[in-house]
Order: C-alpha cells, then sequence, then structure tokens
C-alpha cells in the first residue's frame, strides 16, 4: 500500500472508531491533538512506538501505521477554494503584514519558524483559538 492510501485509511479508521484526535492524543501519549492530525495527513511524523500505539488505537495494522514514520511531505500552500483553508490564507493576506512589523517591533529582523513550532487548536465557548508557538529566527548576515 502506498503512503497516500495508508494514510487514507488511518484518518478512515480514526472516523469508523470515533476516536478523536484528544482521544487519539491520549492514547499515544507524546504527541499534541494537532500534531497527530498533521502526521495523519502526512505533513509531520510519528517515532515506530508512536506509530505501534496508533495502529492499536485506530485497529490497523502496524505496516498500515508505519506510513506516518516516513519522511514528511510537506506541500506548497495550498490554492483552495475549501472554505476553512481559504479563511486561513484569508487571515495571512488580511494580518501578515501587520504581524510581520509587530514581530520585527518585538524581536527585530527575522521569521518566525514553521518548523520549530507547536499549533495549537481549542474551543472556547463559540471561538476557536489557533495559537502559533514559534521559535523566532534572526537573519543572519554574512
Amino acid at each position: 500500500m502506498d503512503r497516500t492510501a495508508a494514510l487514507e485509511k488511518l484518518r478512515d479508521a480514526r472516523v469508523a472508531r470515533g476516536i478523536s484526535y484528544e482521544d487519539l492524543g491520549k492514547a499515544i501519549g507524546t504527541k499534541d491533538p494537532t500534531y497527530l492530525a498533521a502526521a495523519l495527513h502526512g505533513q509531520h511524523r510519528l517515532n515506530a512506538d508512536e506509530a505501534k500505539k496508533l495502529a492499536a488505537a485506530v485497529g490497523v495494522d502496524v505496516e498500515t501505521a508505519m506510513a506516518t514514520t516516513a519522511m514528511p511531505l510537506r506541500t506548497d500552500p495550498p490554492l483552495t477554494t475549501d472554505p476553512f483553508k481559504y479563511r486561513l490564507m484569508e487571515l495571512v493576506g488580511v494580518y501578515g503584514d501587520a504581524l510581520r512589523e509587530r514581530c520585527q517591533e518585538l524581536f527585530g529582523d527575522g521569521i518566525l519558524s514553521a518548523i520549530d513550532c507547536v499549533v495549537k487548536l481549542e474551543k472556547k465557548g463559540e471561538r476557536g483559538v489557533l495559537t502559533i508557538d514559534a521559535k523566532f529566527l534572526h537573519y543572519k548576515e554574512y
């Protein structure tokens, strides 16, 4: 089974068993729910022990779950009509320049790392709270 099919099988098995990403995080014990959701879409990776716990939690064979241990295949930003993704891109469009300016004001010249970061999504009443906790990387001069 190729990686794409294995990841789809894992996602389908999670849904079929009615396991939330929150519950999956507890079952695996080492990753937060958002990280696991990204791993099941090929954007992050699990280690072999985590993949075995994933297999047990969603009821698939270990070989299928091992697809999550492969090097992540990170894609280009989506060109999409999906409303959720589109609104996230809209947030960057609306707030991107302001956030960059504030970041420079707070830290200096540089970027927030997309590699060394933790992304969390929480529900607070009828509000969604998206937190991006990213390491700041100063631009270097050579």
